[in-house]
């Protein structure tokens, strides 16, 4: 296809999506007139999920637009303008102006100047800059005002420690890379694993240290909060991967037992309690360094704003011998919405098991296996032994029982192309991330697929039946991982595509 018919197939299929976008605010009564010019169109968690996709080729098709009819000059402008708004932003956040303007209205900029100590000319040169991207407002010359895309980043500080982490560390780091790639030279490296060395990677160059940055986020808690909202915002797959756990056909199962393997939390056995009624759900969390899992707050799976951390998470669950709990007894009244949630946890069990443990329960239709993703407390290179070690633990149960399923669940780096160029760019992104700031890196599946195929006993050998990634990224997939004897063939598990 030459490049007029595919600026023609972009623009065509950016048109249908923004119309299945608008028609979703018109049909839900949130018609465009009613809102001013500077509105953002928040798109609800619970929309319709052709309306998320049509969200999502917007965006793709927008960059694979810009790709094709964007100028030297145009790409030299447009990370101009981002650097600046980095160094906007680390400026509004750094002096705390953001916490000065109210969350509604507007203010004066002369009184927003003399509240955060700043010169009022150049914080209308910072705030003027800024709103080119959507982010503060000038309403009226000279006042200014909150947009929804700056006030969550006061409501929700972990956006403004992603941005100040950003700022502060990331792009030093990224600076450094060349100077980093010529020290290996220098040393006679010829392998990137060479760079995981403490004292040889971005980080290092940049900020003058042979300490490592897994150290650094260890001696300071508010490096290590930034790092992990920065990671969390640069991709961290989560709400996807509910998105992929959600297309599976369970109700296909009836009353059968769910395993969930190395979970954060709760949230995502409430959400599929509370989707499949017959569903026994039992959660085996993995005890980290860097957070405490147990007495966290748990999401509902309603929109609801509280949480459950009032409400006694191991109430009448029943636990095997080598599972963790407390018991507390309950006292009404309760509202329906927690009558409701004590209904969903007495489908949910709770229990410690670290990853490569035997596995007591072997009757289970599904083991989900929730990897972690490379983190200062996770290198990349300890992920295969621990991969392993899971497939390893679940290969006699599999064996055992044909019709259960093992479905590992994992960041990868899509392989090139295979996803839109924005979605990419942000999969490498984090994976350059981690390269230069912890000298690690995201797996590619052509790893994991090496290591599921190469479990095997005398009577067969794993093997992957199906293989399901995210709508919106593809760097978030599921393996579905079954037991096949030699000679024999075996089915995957029923989805919706």
């Amino acid at each position: 296809m030459d490049s007029v018919a595919l600026l023609e197939s972009y623009t065509n299929e950016l048109a249908t999506a923004v119309k299945t976008f608008s028609n979703h605010f018109r049909n839900t009564k949130v018609a465009s007139t009613w809102l001013p010019s500077t509105s953002q169109l928040e798109l609800p968690a619970d929309a319709l999920i052709e309306v998320h996709q049509a969200r999502r080729r917007i965006l793709a098709n927008l960059v694979k637009v810009d790709a094709l009819i964007s100028k030297p000059t145009d790409f030299l402008q447009r990370i101009t303008g981002q650097s600046q708004i980095v160094a906007c932003l680390h400026w509004l956040g750094t002096l705390q102006v953001l916490a000065c303007i109210p969350l509604t209205g507007s203010v004066p900029a002369k009184d927003l100047a003399e509240l955060a100590g700043v010169p009022e000319s150049q914080l209308l040169r910072i705030i003027r800059m800024t709103a080119t991207s959507g982010f503060l407002c000038e309403p009226t010359r000279d006042y200014i005002a909150h947009t929804p895309l700056s006030a969550p980043f006061v409501t929700r500080p972990s956006y403004l420690d992603a941005a100040l982490f950003l700022e502060e560390v990331q792009n030093p780091a990224a600076l450094h890379m060349a100077a980093a790639t010529q020290r290996l030279g220098s040393n006679g490296h010829e392998t990137e694993e060479m760079s995981y060395n403490a004292n040889e990677i971005p980080y290092n160059a940049a900020f003058g240290t042979e300490r490592s940055f897994q150290t650094a986020c260890e001696d300071k808690p508010k490096l290590a909060k930034q790092w992990a909202a920065f990671l969390k915002f640069a991709g961290d797959g989560d709400d996807e991967l509910m998105e992929v756990l959600t297309r599976l056909d369970w109700n296909s199962l009836g009353d059968a037992c769910v395993v969930e393997m190395g979970a954060k939390s709760t949230g995502s056995a409430m959400v599929l309690a509370d989707l499949y009624p017959s569903l026994h759900i039992v959660v085996q969390m993995t005890e980290s360094k860097t957070s405490a899992h147990y007495g966290a707050k748990q999401p509902r799976p309603s929109s609801s704003n509280r949480t459950l951390v009032s409400l006694p998470l191991f109430n009448s669950l029943s636990f095997p011998s080598n599972s963790s709990s407390s018991s507390n007894s309950i006292e009404g009244p309760f509202s329906t919405e927690e009558l409701r949630t004590q209904e969903l946890l007495s489908r949910i069990t709770v229990q410690k098991r670290q990853f490569g443990d035997l596995q007591l329960i072997r009757e289970a239709q599904v083991y989900i296996l929730r990897l972690p993703a490379p983190s200062p407390s996770i290198h990349s290179s300890s992920l295969p032994s621990l991969i392993l070690s899971e497939l390893q633990a679940h290969l006699p149960i599999l064996c055992s029982s044909p019709s259960a399923t093992l479905l590992l669940t994992i960041r990868v780096v899509p392989e090139p192309g295979s996803v839109d160029p924005d979605v990419e760019q942000v999969a490498r992104s984090r994976d350059l991330a981690l390269l230069q700031v912890a000298g690690d890196r995201e797996l590619e599946m052509k790893e994991v697929l090496e290591l599921v195929e190469g479990c095997r006993d005398q009577r067969g050998s794993l093997v992957v039946v199906n293989r399901l990634k995210g709508r919106s990224s593809g760097n978030t997939v599921a393996l579905g991982v079954k037991y096949q004897a030699y000679g024999t063939s075996v089915e995957g598990i029923s989805y919706n595509a």
